[in-house]
């Protein structure tokens, strides 16, 4: 005991010395193990200078300092330590230093840690560094290999033992983290029986790196559709998920529609990519889930935001413009995280724009008309007028239903005999209709220009509850409509959808207890049911 503490004093002096220059091209190091568990041992050889101390110290990734120890070199200059990892130790990757004063060598030595609870440590899977699983949980360290346009790419591929082992303790979701420095990209790869397995059991898989975080189910995924089209067994197919960092040029797109908004950028420009691949080189692309909506979330640059005037968004390249994205906002650790919500991948990102009307200063859904005009779900007449007790169109309507939904407007046939495709809603119309989110009149028209009335209204927000899964199909109609005095005026094919929207809190009629069927919806009016549409749906906070 007392000769260790001798040598610990003599140690912590050499450490604030400086080494002399000549002693700075002898210093080398190595380590026994790239990997170790917590209560394994790891050997630290190397050379320096003759018969000089040498120190060494360990630090866990909180930067702790969980191993300190010194010895003299030999009459070569070589030197040797032998420690144990603590249990205490921190998870993740530990530096290893020797060297004395500022002549340092650096190592780097992961440490996975064995669980208490079931886990397991499994080596290198296919293409990946170690892998620790515990609690439904695959911590991977990825291969980071540079392309040719220098963009960096950081892979871990799971393969079928890896997710069987963490399906063990989470049968429907398994949580990936892929560790390691930044990247410009983030690949997480699911080998081919690992997919298999994956869809069998129709299993979340949540993608967790520096970048971002997907959450995909594996139940949107149509392995048979995929695997015709890259005429290929499904048992062939492997699935990538990507989180890729935008671009230089994308950046400078993002950027120019951010200040022509007059917005302010609050996080990366991140795209989100799932790619299907299969021997000889072939892949495809998935950018639809249908009505599903596949969250992704992206740590913001600002502490202080206010969700109510933030939003994520897609950005469209065609069109150069910037597109609402379902978006929630959480604190954790005193930084916002916002999950952007969809039915499609695209370049996201996150703004705050606030935006005011003069005429909604003291109107009664002014905090509801600012909010979504930030959002860029409803727009004003005018840069400063928003005109809220003003009529608002069928074709308007289905505009403001389109994109609180975040739906990607695709040409296509609306089948309405008086939409026609040279129209600024033709697209917006089709997109509805193929969504089921609109229906026309009995001679087959769509009457697009024409008011929207309450319960036509009523009937397209009852279309978007059942879009976004929030339909009551148990509701009893009558029951929710006897609130209404004058409820025997609201046409048969409406009632249904009216109950609906009243029994989910979307509207409560008129202050005097009418609905007014046959009424006008007005701008204020439409917005604030979109509003409360969103919250029911959690797309909005």
């Amino acid at each position: 005991m007392k000769r260790l503490a001798t040598v610990i004093i003599a140690a912590g002096l050499l450490l604030g010395a400086a080494a002399p220059a000549a002693w700075a091209a002898s210093l080398t190091s190595q380590v026994s193990a790239t990997s170790v568990q917590a209560g394994g041992s790891v050997t630290v050889n190397g050379t320096y200078a003759a018969n000089a101390w040498v120190s060494l110290r360990v630090l866990d990734s909180t930067n702790s300092v969980v191993v300190f120890d010194a010895a003299k070199s030999d009459a070569n200059g070589a030197y040797s330590f032998t420690f144990v990892v603590p249990a205490s130790a921190a998870l993740g990757n530990l530096t290893v230093l020797t060297g004395s004063g500022a002549d340092v060598a650096s190592k780097t030595v992961t440490l996975t840690q064995t669980s208490t609870g079931g886990g397991v440590i499994i080596g290198p899977g296919t293409g990946s560094g170690n892998t620790t699983i515990e609690d439904g949980k695959i911590e991977i360290k990825p291969e980071v290999t540079k392309g040719a346009d220098g963009r960096t790419e950081a892979k871990a591929t799971i393969n079928e033992t890896q997710l069987s082992e963490a399906l063990k303790e989470s049968p429907d979701k398994v949580t990936i983290t892929v560790t390691g420095d930044s990247t410009d990209q983030v690949v997480a790869q699911l080998d081919a029986k690992a997919l298999q397995l994956a869809a069998k059991n129709n299993t979340v898989i949540e993608i967790k790196s520096e970048i971002g975080i997907y959450t995909l189910p594996t139940s949107v995924l149509d392995l048979e559709a995929i695997a015709k089209d890259l005429g290929v067994p499904v048992e062939q197919l492997s699935l990538n998920i990507k989180l890729v960092q935008a671009t230089q040029d994308q950046k400078q797109a993002v950027g120019a529609e951010t200040k022509e908004l007059g917005a302010t950028s609050v996080a990366p420009v991140i795209e989100f990519v799932i790619e299907f691949t299969a021997p000889g080189g072939k892949s495809a692309e998935v950018s639809s889930f249908g009505t599903t909506y596949v969250s992704r979330s992206l740590e913001l640059t600002d502490s202080s935001i206010d969700p109510a005037h933030t939003t994520g968004v897609r950005y469209d390249p065609v069109t150069g413009v910037f597109r609402f994205v379902p978006t929630v906002f959480q604190q954790a650790d005193g930084k916002w995280i916002a999950t952007l919500k969809r039915n499609g991948n695209s370049l996201y990102t996150v703004i705050e724009n606030e935006k005011t009307f003069t005429d909604v200063a003291s109107h009664w859904a002014k905090k509801e008309v600012e909010q979504l005009a930030s959002k860029l779900i409803v727009q004003g007449v005018s840069n400063t007028s928003f005109s809220p007790d003003g009529s608002v169109t069928r074709a308007e309507f289905t505009a403001l239903i389109v994109r609180a939904l975040g739906l990607d407007e695709a040409k296509g046939s609306s089948a309405f005999s008086d939409v026609t495709s040279g129209a600024w809603y033709a697209n917006t119309v089709a997109t509805a209709y193929n969504a089921k989110l609109v229906s026309g009149y009995e001679d087959g028209t769509f009457r697009p220009n024409q008011p929207i009335t309450r319960q036509e209204l009523a009937v397209l927000m009852d279309n978007a509850m059942a879009y976004v899964g929030k339909r009551n199909a148990s509701l009893n109609v009558d029951t929710a409509l006897n609130t209404f005095q004058d409820r025997g005026t609201i046409a048969a094919w409406a009632k249904s959808a009216v109950a609906q929207i009243v029994s989910a809190g979307i509207t409560n009629g008129k202050a005097d207890g009418a609905f007014v069927a046959d009424s006008n919806a007005t701008r204020a009016e439409a917005t604030v049911m979109i509003q409360r549409l969103l919250k029911l749906a959690v797309f909005i906070n």
